[in-house]
């Protein structure tokens, strides 16, 4: 019924998200969520290229914001936000072992 409201960009996300913008230039997503790699760099990737595909109306979720699975995960989400590319929307949501974090795409 509503064909081509949700994008899964599959594979190496560190090189599938620049390639999918370079093919979309004009694509903005309303949400994003990233649930990607655990180990530098990758985080810091997976949050800055998707900061170069959103607007300041894009929502960001960014799976396991925990010390548990992802303390390279919370280093890249925390410089995102201490450097201004990201706003932090309320505190991080635990849910049993597992903590997301939500934000939103500054206009800087």
């Amino acid at each position: 019924k509503y064909p081509g409201r949700h994008v899964l960009i599959l594979g190496n996300s560190t090189k599938a998200v620049p390639k999918y913008q370079m093919e979309n230039p004009h694509f903005t997503p309303q949400l994003i969520i990233i649930d990607g790699g655990h180990e530098d760099p990758t985080p810091w990737l997976d949050i800055m290229n998707c900061v170069n595909i959103a607007d300041e109306n894009t929502i960001f979720i960014v799976d396991d914001y925990c010390e548990t699975y992802g303390h390279d995960v919370i280093k890249a989400w925390d410089k995102a936000v201490a450097e201004k590319f990201i706003e932090q929307i309320g505190e991080p949501i635990c849910s049993k072992s597992r903590t997301m974090v939500l934000g939103r795409r500054t206009s800087t």
